[in-house]
């Protein structure tokens, strides 16, 4: 049996079966920054990363014991379906791979820098035309509304729709981002000075 102390997801299920629940079934790769006692996890395993060849990749400083219990209990624990990162999104998330997951929920840090390197990061991994989702918008607002100004800025192509009574932020990539911010070497780089 599933073991939570808290319930932060419950308001949430209505718009995420509304969103993700038509991906079910599909061999999907999400990317949860934040998961707590994994009970957005533990939904996602049971309703939407169905396909037995579905992943969740899931970052927290530190995994509560009834994550660690609820994802033995869904018998993801040690297999390929789950891979877990302990420690700071900031140093983690970097180093994931560019353009390879079909969903991204941002649920970590409220500190607004924090946040915003959250979304930068989870734009970049976020493969096109897919979404992410960053939740207590009321918190994190000045993250989210600076990222959303800056795409605009940057002639980024996205959406960007209110769900939950205002409470959280989902932000649809709708077109590429440039190769640089990938991580890969571009000659069109404005940055390539700095540091030199």
């Amino acid at each position: 049996m599933l073991q939570f102390k808290d319930d932060w997801f419950s308001d949430s299920i209505e718009s995420w079966s509304r969103r993700l629940g038509p991906m079910a079934g599909k061999p999907l790769t999400f990317l949860e920054i934040g998961s707590y006692e994994g009970r957005s996890a533990s939904w996602l395993f049971q309703n939407v990363l169905t396909h037995p060849d579905s992943k969740l990749v899931a970052i927290d400083c530190e995994f509560k014991p009834n994550f660690w219990h609820n994802m033995k209990e869904l018998g993801v624990v040690n297999t390929p379906r789950l891979e877990t990162h302990t420690g700071i999104s900031m140093e983690i998330a970097p180093n994931l791979p560019s353009y390879a997951f079909d969903f991204v929920y941002v649920d970590g840090s409220h500190e607004p820098t924090h946040v915003l390197c959250d979304l930068i990061c989870a734009l970049r991994c976020l493969k096109d035309g897919c979404w992410m989702c960053a939740d207590d918008y009321p918190y994190v607002r000045a993250a989210v509304d600076s990222f959303a100004t800056t795409l605009k800025a940057s002639n980024r192509e996205f959406a960007l729709q209110m769900e939950r009574g205002g409470y959280q932020a989902w932000i649809q990539k709708l077109n590429h981002f440039p190769h640089w911010l990938a991580g890969e070497e571009h000659k069109s780089n404005p940055f390539t000075h700095l540091g030199q």
